[in-house]
């Protein structure tokens, strides 16, 4: 976000104003229609042409925007490897052999790619939703207010009971964070030592380790499940109604 802002802002606001059109647009189909079941002579001389000039005005808006925003994000993840990049050559000899070779490449090449995936596609795809719901919005006020007012309650409701159960999540998953490092310490502590143990024959006792760990992580991992899956039950019920 702090990488060329106002580029970022203006390719939002291209799609905006893209969705606004649209929105727009259909408004004036809707009169359109009206008119053409009224038998109004300017329906075709004068709503007709808007519609078709904002809709196509709309979509070369919201193209624009699509490419504007992929040339940004192209841009940006550049600077980011660049920068990456510089800041692993003033590294020292010693400091460098600190890690593969390959871990390196991984975060010049993965890892960028990671961030364009789960970030900037992710922001987009956030911004062009929250946009068209609200243009959604907009037109159901239009059209049908009560029917709006209604869809607003659901979707206030299925953000509301998410952040409900928002304390209870966080406990259920610092606890499987925690059972998760159980089993992986104990897993790691007994495959060390399997030489000894299984000399001594306490291969009994290392099974039995490992269910513990095994089942505590399951339990917990369960519990995180439930949680998640209860929450998102509940939205969409408040959703469908």
């Amino acid at each position: 976000m702090k990488r060329h802002p106002f580029r970022l802002l203006g390719t939002l606001g291209l799609n905006f104003l893209g969705f606004a059109l649209i929105t727009a647009t259909t408004i004036l189909d809707q009169m359109l229609i009206d008119a053409v079941t009224e038998g109004k002579d300017n329906a075709f001389t004068f709503y007709l042409p808007l519609s078709l000039v904002g809709t196509l005005v709309a979509v070369a808006l919201v193209v624009v925007a699509g490419v504007c925003y992929a040339r940004y994000v192209v841009r940006t993840t550049g600077e980011i490897r660049q920068d990456a990049f510089g800041g692993l050559m003033r590294k020292c000899v010693a400091d460098f052999r600190q890690a593969p070779v390959g871990d390196y490449i991984s975060a010049l090449t993965n890892d960028i790619r990671s961030l364009k995936h789960h970030y900037f596609d992710m922001l987009h795809l956030l911004v062009v939703s929250a946009v068209g719901a609200s243009t959604s919005i907009v037109l159901m006020f239009f059209y049908q207010p009560i029917v709006a007012l209604c869809a607003l309650l659901s979707c206030a409701a299925m953000f509301v009971v998410p952040m409900l159960f928002s304390k209870k999540l966080e406990k259920c998953q610092a606890l499987q964070s925690k059972r998760s490092a159980e089993l992986v310490s104990a897993l790691s502590n007994l495959l060390a030592g399997f030489e000894v143990i299984a000399s001594f024959g306490a291969k009994l006792y290392m099974d039995k380790i490992f269910r513990q760990a095994h089942e505590g992580f399951c339990d917990a991992e369960a519990r995180t499940g439930s949680m998640n899956q209860m929450s998102s039950g509940l939205a969409q019920v408040f959703s469908a109604l």
